[in-house]
């Protein structure tokens, strides 16, 4: 079991914003360019916006996790998601072997930490 350091979990949560600010402003840049455009969007677009927004999700959800204290555990066993895993990607819900087994969103359970 790991243990994040205060500056480890420092470093994720400003990694985390720096990335949900980006999203946000690729979210509404997308929406203004469709709505400039007078078009409807297309099924492409429809389809990345999607992307994007559920980017975003799950990016305040990790920064939501740091904010109740459970960041970097895994949302089906509660088990600590391994490192290099987060490292690759802050957002991880599910540590390696859940994600592994198939864990899906309607695989998260509710727990404080």
């Amino acid at each position: 079991m790991h243990k994040l350091s205060d500056k480890t979990i420092a470093a994720f949560e400003r990694r985390l914003s720096e990335v949900g600010r980006e999203l946000e402003d690729m979210v509404r840049s997308w929406e203004a360019a469709e709505r400039d455009s007078g078009s409807a969007a297309s099924d492409v677009s429809s389809l990345t916006r999607a992307r994007l927004a559920a980017e975003l999700r799950r990016v305040k959800s990790a920064l939501s996790a740091l904010t109740a204290g459970v960041f970097g555990r895994c949302r089906r066993c509660a088990e600590p998601i391994e490192k290099d895993r987060l490292q690759a990607d802050p957002a991880a819900r599910f540590c390696e072997r859940c994600s592994r087994d198939g864990a899906d969103e309607d695989s998260i359970r509710a727990f404080t930490g």
